[in-house]
């Protein structure tokens, strides 16, 4: 081949260089990962945490309710929710322990506030500690709810009645009074003072002749009409404990308890406990530890609450002559049970003198009246 028919000599592009490049080009940087943002925090774990250090209940119970919420929004807190579980059930059991203790110690400490409290009041009242009040429910020599005097200074014997036992009405001996006469009262009764002011003076000395016997029931409901100091409940439970303990004086007592010294206005506070014994003293009776206990521990308060109830409202009144029937609101009862429903109220021989039947002028003429039948005249 001739020169002329070889290939031209290629032209080289002056925009390419003509040698290669001897600087070294970094490689390009692989993709980096943008960073995720941490979860949030359980704000129940946490508080559960804090609680577990002061209300240990408190804080294991959040702890457990932290755990399930974790598993369900994928949130932080779980090492707070266990050691709240492990600190709260801790602080639990502790604070259990602490707390019987304390209950303990309170109670014990109660029981030797009350011990010490009853040792200064038997001080102070001169009484025995020794000293244990009666055991029976009910006092001696009130069989039938009340009390039967033979003489002022005497009084029929009977044996306390028992809690399941009932009440009874008296029953004369052969050779008694040949008329019995029934008196119910309230010692804060301002119309039983009335009664006892016009007829007090006649039934002692009717029971000092031996024409008559005598039966006192006290009851108990006018509490609300003492300043709610209790009077009547406090009056008849005093009148309890001189009949049991000191009966030979019980009459007199009954008499000052009636007196208008002793006998409170409506709305106002009768004599206090320690009055009361003043009035025992006075009427004849001894300075007795016994009956100063029985007055200060009201020893038969539930026997003057349930003879005041049996005659209101259970019962009523025992020993009625046949037929006879009791007043309530002007109108004679109807019902087999004849209750208590006014104050005073007496009896000659079971028969309400002061119906209008009977047409007596005074209970004086009617005991003579009765009198009068019983001897033929």
């Amino acid at each position: 081949m001739s020169d002329e028919q070889q290939m031209p000599a290629t032209i080289p592009d002056p925009q390419q260089p003509r040698y290669a490049s001897l600087v070294a080009h970094p490689p390009a940087a692989p993709y980096a990962p943008q960073p995720q943002p941490r979860p949030p925090l359980n704000g129940l774990a946490v508080f559960a945490f804090v609680s577990s250090f002061i209300i240990g209940l408190l804080g294991l119970v959040l702890s457990f309710i932290a755990v399930s919420q974790l598993g369900r929004d994928g949130k932080r807190g779980k090492g707070f929710a266990v050691a709240a579980m492990i600190i709260g059930g801790v602080n639990t059991i502790f604070q259990l322990v602490v707390g019987i203790f304390v209950v303990i110690a309170l109670i014990a400490g109660g029981i030797a506030v009350s011990a010490v409290g009853e040792a200064a009041r038997r001080g102070a009242s001169g009484a025995s500690p020794e000293l244990e009040l009666p055991h029976t429910w009910a006092p001696a020599n009130m069989g039938t709810g009340g009390v039967v005097f033979t003489s002022p200074t005497e009084a029929v014997e009977t044996p306390p009645i028992g809690e399941i036992e009932e009440r009874g009405a008296y029953i004369p001996a052969p050779g008694s009074a040949p008329v019995h006469v029934t008196l119910y009262v309230d010692y804060a009764c301002t119309d039983c003072l009335a009664f006892e002011e016009e007829n007090g003076d006649m039934l002692e000395e009717r029971l000092a002749a031996g024409d008559i016997s005598l039966e006192i029931v006290p009851v108990a409901a006018l509490d609300r009409a003492t300043g709610h100091t209790e009077y009547s409940t406090r009056a008849a439970n005093f009148m309890a404990c001189q009949v049991d303990a000191q009966p030979e004086t019980a009459y007199a007592v009954h008499r000052a308890l009636l007196s208008a010294e002793n006998v409170p206005e409506p709305g106002t506070a009768g004599p206090k406990d320690a009055e009361l014994m003043v009035i025992a003293m006075r009427a004849g009776g001894a300075d007795d530890t016994a009956a100063r206990e029985c007055v200060m521990y009201r020893a038969f308060e539930s026997f003057v609450a349930e003879v005041t109830t049996d005659l209101t409202a259970g019962r009523g009144v025992l020993g009625l002559a046949p037929d006879e029937r009791l007043q309530r609101d002007s109108e004679p009862q109807s019902t087999d049970e004849q209750l208590l429903s006014s104050l005073p109220l007496s009896l000659v021989n079971g028969k309400d003198w002061q119906q209008p039947e009977y047409e007596a002028v005074s209970l004086e003429a009617f005991i003579d009246r009765e009198l009068a039948v019983i001897e033929g005249r």
